[in-house]
């Protein structure tokens, strides 16, 4: 669509609650975890199920996902 209202009203209020949880709880007790997404998966494309598990497993491979990990580690398992 020339306007995507759907995806404006999902992508806003993501980034809203991603920015009080931050402010309310600051970095040392919130942290986002994200697997980037290379292109738009639809909610109901079961097909794509396989590829949405390669994104993650490369994730956990992923430097990124280390430092996540570790975070929680410290901050959640001691």
């Amino acid at each position: 669509p020339r306007f995507p209202l759907l995806s404006v009203l999902m992508d806003s209020s993501s980034i809203i609650d991603n920015f009080q949880a931050k402010m309310l709880l600051g970095d040392s007790q919130y942290q986002r975890i994200n697997v980037e997404l290379t292109e738009t998966i639809h909610l109901d494309e079961c097909a794509q199920i396989k590829h949405m598990e390669d994104l993650v497993s490369r994730y956990i491979q992923s430097s990124e996902w280390n430092d996540k990990k570790t975070w929680i580690q410290n901050n959640f398992l001691q």
